[in-house]
């Protein structure tokens, strides 16, 4: 008997993986009808294989879940992309729309301007940009060095009429109320200038000035009543 066992767990291995031959597999079954060593043997072997199996298992769970999680971050990086990009162009859009709006003022040597008086002693100007269409216009009223009140103008141009090219003056505009002198203010460029005093002998302004000039007051009382 315990020859046979001896012979028999030295089978157990091929009998298990199902590779021994008829005869050794009929003498292996009638051996373990009879002992139960061999049984518990035949058991151990059964518990050993399994182990690797499992861990086979929980390998190919385990690489497909890092498979999966792979593709999940390749598709948010990709939804990241995306929407970076479509706010870069966005943000790209409002950024040349500004650009585009933004106003760019004039110093006095990019400026041709004179000074008329008109027939009720108020001050008519005439300006012309030197390459530039002149398009946005302030006049603050600021205290002049003698301690009087300066009309201040601000001239420039929007960026997108950069490339116009003047051929006759864009803007004029007549000078109401009690001021010392009109001043031109280049906006950081440190070239203020004094345009005129309001008591200057200056040239009549022309009929087609007094023309514009009374259409501005009409235009002035209409839109106060």
């Amino acid at each position: 008997m315990k020859h046979n066992c001896e012979v028999v767990r030295d089978l157990l291995p091929l009998y298990h993986d199902g590779v021994c031959s008829k005869k050794s597999r009929e003498m292996v079954e009638e051996h373990l009808t009879e002992c139960e060593a061999c049984k518990k043997e035949l058991e151990e072997i059964k518990k050993e294989v399994s182990v690797p199996n499992a861990s086979k298992k929980d390998a190919a769970r385990a690489w497909k879940t890092l498979v999966r999680n792979l593709w999940l971050r390749r598709i948010a990086s990709i939804v990241l992309v995306v929407v970076l990009l479509v706010a870069a162009v966005a943000c790209g859009r409002e950024v040349y729309k500004w650009d585009q709006e933004r106003t760019i003022w004039m110093g006095a040597d990019e400026l041709v301007y004179d000074a008329f008086r008109l027939a009720d002693g108020r001050i008519y100007l005439e300006f012309n940009g030197m390459e530039h269409a002149i398009t946005v216009v302030e006049s603050p009223n600021d205290p002049s060095e003698t301690g009087g009140q300066s009309y201040i103008l601000r001239m420039g141009y929007s960026k997108a009429t950069q490339d116009v090219k003047m051929t006759s003056p864009e803007f004029w505009g007549v000078i109401n109320g009690n001021y010392e002198q009109v001043e031109l203010d280049s906006a950081g460029k440190n070239d203020i200038i004094v345009i005129c005093r309001m008591d200057d002998k200056l040239p009549s302004a022309t009929e087609e000035m007094e023309k514009r000039a009374a259409e501005y007051d009409a235009l002035m009382e209409h839109s106060v009543g």
